[in-house]
């Protein structure tokens, strides 16, 4: 039964780690939402969606919301504020090697 448990717990923990849950809110139109945003900048938002990239006019976009930052970056301020430095390197460390969400503001 543990066993069971923990690989649906880490199917879980996979699956929400692929999702990407950006939202572009557009002027007069539904927002696009469960997209990865790759660059703003005055001209246009350049984003996935899917397999392709797909961009939209910035003289459109009302706002971007980002989804959250990655786990290990609020593990990281919550174990720095906890004045665990030690641990909150190495968690900060991991995020800043990943590169996966090198475009972030974070």
């Amino acid at each position: 039964m543990k066993i069971r448990t923990c690989l649906a717990l880490s199917l879980a923990l996979l699956m929400a780690a692929a999702v990407h849950a950006d939202t572009i809110v557009l002027r007069g139109k539904a927002p696009i939402s469960g997209v990865k945003i790759k660059s703003e900048t005055f001209e246009k938002v350049v984003y996935n969606q899917g397999r392709g990239s797909q961009e939209v006019p910035s003289s459109e976009v009302l706002a971007v919301i980002y989804d959250g930052p990655p786990r290990d970056f609020r593990l990281g301020l919550e174990r720095l504020n906890l004045g665990d430095f030690v641990n909150a390197i190495e968690r900060l460390k991991s995020v800043a090697s990943s590169g996966a969400d090198a475009e972030r503001p974070w």
